[in-house]
């Protein structure tokens, strides 16, 4: 179970101790994967990105299909300021689960090197699953379940609206 693993990584990261962190995380995940534990990895501080950057691809290799891998993987390459591999590991973690913070990882990369148009594609990618998320969240609470076919899916976004709201809704 990775609730213990992550609430100390949390807490040493809280206090600051961000050399710890890291290390809590690869101790557990030596005991047992978790992609939420990873996912976690990429998203707490630690003072050698480098090394963490080495750690996770030696996982990837284990792990080739793991979606928040690779997303920690762009996170930590982002850390660094290594773009081209940080948008290679969104991509190829996008193109296994598309996920709302894959797109806005993504997004913010986009804008930062320069591409502000394939930025809001993700943006907006973002938006949509979000409002997936939000309805499916409200459907759970309330006792409904989305049908099956329907749970998890998204329509794109069309001339850059919003999936589901109409122009009379946007103001």
């Amino acid at each position: 179970d990775a609730v213990i693993p992550s609430a100390a990584a949390r807490a040493f990261a809280e206090a600051g101790n961000n050399a710890e962190v890291p290390a809590i995380i690869e101790a557990s995940l030596e005991d047992a994967w978790d992609s939420g534990l990873v996912a976690l990895y990429g998203e707490l501080p630690g003072e050698d990105v480098l090394r963490q950057i080495e750690q996770a691809e030696k996982w990837l290799i284990g792990h080739p299909g793991d979606a928040p891998l690779l997303l920690t993987l762009g996170r930590l390459c982002v850390r660094k300021q290594l773009w081209g591999k940080a948008r290679s590991y969104f991509e190829a973690g996008l193109s296994l689960e598309e996920s709302f913070a894959g797109h806005m990882e993504l997004a913010r990369l986009l804008e930062q090197i320069g591409d502000p148009e394939a930025a809001r594609t993700h943006y907006r990618r973002s938006l949509d699953l979000a409002a997936v998320e939000m309805h499916e969240q409200a459907l759970s609470a309330s006792g409904f379940e989305s049908p099956p076919a329907l749970a998890g899916t998204v329509a794109p976004a069309q001339n850059g609206a919003v999936a589901g709201v109409n122009e009379s809704q946007k103001n």
